[in-house]
């Protein structure tokens, strides 16, 4: 089978880099193994090439040097590149992850089987995140929707939210995985003190906002911890210049984007790993911390509600709650997660291996209905 791809976000983009993107790769290059092709159209980034990678084919279109930039031009852009590769490659099927903020359209010019891929409805926080724009986003999200006749989703939160927007689209839920490489044994040594958020730098998405100001809560009110931050995104310099501001912040460490092996050395020394997202597909890393066997603290909101079992691989706080940061204060809660066990146990269902099989023999329904 040929497999076109489209999906503004990539692996090493500098600015993004997130689940999407992994799980992207995840799949395909499992795909890929089992000797199928699979074309890729991505958005620019600072030195992004067309490539081969895990026998994956790349195609990079739009600005490398600026965000904003990148997203608008891929928009433009990126059907132009497919035409021709459809026609080089005789396309068998389209695939496209879809985003409110990425308008790829591919079935402007595909009239064959295709599928779109959804991980989070952002809805109405398109008011509270761009204002007046936030009505077009919306609407946008909707809209292009409503051309799939076929959608992946990766929770039941999100299903529920795209029957919603799109109610005569067949979802189907296809869930993600981690790497066997979470499960490996470790000589790291859990520190009570840390409490981790690993993953994108966006600020208002991942609630790191709220992060900041529920952490300074915690240490005025007599907490020991240090809040240790882990990733890459377009938001980093403005969350540097939010913690330079912060009276605590010599108890803050950035570690920046991390190897995966730095990755996991973090899930196993941290205490808790922190998602404060306003809103989330599903959150791969929740899953990765709990394979470390490290408890979550995270909002209560559809797709987190899925990824982190509450107490038993974690805590979710309501999307409401504006004290959240007195949990950290508590040392029964704290105890509460010693046995590790659950946690680990709940990891072990998610694999990319499941996922690439649960998601090929969708495709392989499409195609043949198409």
């Amino acid at each position: 089978m040929n497999i076109a791809h489209f999906i503004y976000d990539h692996i090493r983009n500098p600015w993004l880099g997130g689940g999407g993107a992994r799980r992207s790769h995840e799949i395909n290059k499992r795909l890929v193994a089992a000797g199928h092709r699979v074309y890729v159209i991505c958005g620019g980034f600072p030195r992004a090439e067309d490539c081969v990678e895990d026998g994956i084919h790349y195609f990079f279109c739009g600005h490398r040097a600026r965000y904003s930039t990148s997203r608008i031009q891929y928009s433009l852009q990126c059907r132009s590149i497919f035409v021709p590769l459809c026609s080089k490659y005789s396309v068998d099927i389209v695939v496209d992850d879809t985003s409110a903020f990425s308008i790829s359209m591919p079935w402007r010019v595909w009239n064959g089987p295709r599928i779109g891929i959804v991980h989070h409805v952002v809805g109405h926080h398109m008011m509270q995140k761009f204002m007046l724009l936030g009505h077009f986003f919306r609407w946008w999200e909707k809209f292009n929707l409503r051309h799939y006749k076929f959608l992946t989703v990766v929770s039941k939160g999100t299903e529920s939210d795209v029957k919603a927007l799109s109610p005569k689209s067949l979802c189907r839920l296809v869930a993600n995985g981690i790497d066997d490489l979470a499960f490996a044994p470790s000589h790291e040594k859990r520190d009570s003190k840390i409490l981790l958020y690993l993953g994108r730098i966006e600020i208002f998405n991942k609630g790191l906002d709220d992060l900041l100001k529920s952490f300074e809560l915690a240490c005025n009110a007599g907490s020991t911890l240090e809040l240790h931050i882990a990733g890459g995104g377009k938001d980093e310099e403005l969350l540097k210049k939010q913690i330079d501001e912060l009276s605590i912040r010599n108890r803050i460490h950035w570690h920046g984007r991390v190897s995966e092996e730095e990755k996991y050395s973090l899930l196993h020394r941290a205490a808790f790993l922190c998602m404060p997202s306003r809103y989330e597909g599903w959150g791969i890393v929740a899953i990765e911390a709990a394979a470390c066997g490290c408890p979550v603290l995270a909002r209560d909101i559809p797709g987190l509600s899925e990824a982190v079992l509450d107490q038993q691989t974690g805590t979710l706080f309501a999307a409401t709650d504006v004290h959240w940061h007195r949990l950290l204060l508590d040392p029964a809660w704290w105890d509460h997660f010693a046995d590790q066990s659950a946690l680990i146990e709940f990891a072990q269902r998610f694999t990319w291996e499941s996922a690439t099989e649960a998601f090929f023999n969708f495709l392989e329904e499409v195609k043949d209905e198409a």
